[in-house]
């Protein structure tokens, strides 16, 4: 065996190695409800209403951890008013939403029509197995939006749980104890999970091993001429 050979052997296990441990994504979504003619199936009424009190004001999927970090959690909206939204994720127990907050995007613009609405970047570490719930709200915000039609889904998306709402009055919807209205249908949703990537410290150890790995066969290699 030469050394040019033993010196690329060692370098593609070194590059199966540092690629295995890149960070996986695992993406959970539905598609959007549709009915028998091809309509949209929306799940109207997210937002102020006037100052009503029958606008419900929160709408959300609760849904059970799977091991990783979440990154991104995003609904869609098919139509409403203009204005503001805000989006959180918070523990679930069952019936209500439990403070505090673990991630909150506050007050930012819903421009009317067709959008995402959530959040990217989250990088928030969840306990595989728990439940949770990430949701919109216009509770306590200036300029809320109003009347929007949220897109609705089948199914779960692969993280067990359903769409859940409530509405609070313009209060924080973490500072009630009443339960949230529980539904048999779903949120159209996506929700990527990341799994941990390696601190550096491991790549300089397989690194290390390898560099060894070759000194020693090149040894051998040597006493053997």
């Amino acid at each position: 065996m030469s050394i040019s050979f033993m010196i690329k052997s060692i370098a593609t296990a070194l590059s199966v190695l540092i690629l295995s441990n890149i960070a996986q994504a695992s993406v959970y979504s539905n598609t959007a409800a549709q009915d028998s003619s091809g309509n949209l199936v929306l799940i109207p009424g997210l937002g102020s209403d006037g100052g009503s009190s029958t606008a419900t004001t929160s709408f959300g999927q609760h849904f059970m951890a799977i091991s990783g970090t979440l990154q991104n959690f995003n609904f869609y909206a098919s139509e409403g008013d203009r204005g503001y939204i805000s989006f959180a994720i918070a523990a679930w127990d069952g019936q209500k939403a439990v403070g505090p907050a673990l991630y909150t995007r506050s007050s930012f613009l819903y421009d009317a029509g067709s959008q995402a609405l959530g959040a990217s970047g989250l990088n928030l570490s969840l306990t595989a197995g728990k439940e949770y719930i990430a949701y919109l709200s216009t509770a306590a915000i200036a300029s809320p939006a109003g009347n929007i039609w949220m897109k609705s889904a089948n199914t779960n998306g692969g993280l067990s749980g359903g769409f859940a709402s409530i509405n609070s009055n313009g209060a924080n919807p973490l500072s009630l104890t009443q339960s949230w209205v529980n539904s048999a249908t779903n949120l159209n949703y996506t929700a990527t999970f990341t799994t941990a990537v390696p601190e550096p410290e491991t790549y300089v150890l397989l690194s290390l091993g390898l560099i060894a790995l070759l000194a020693q066969q090149r040894k051998n290699f040597k006493s053997i001429r």
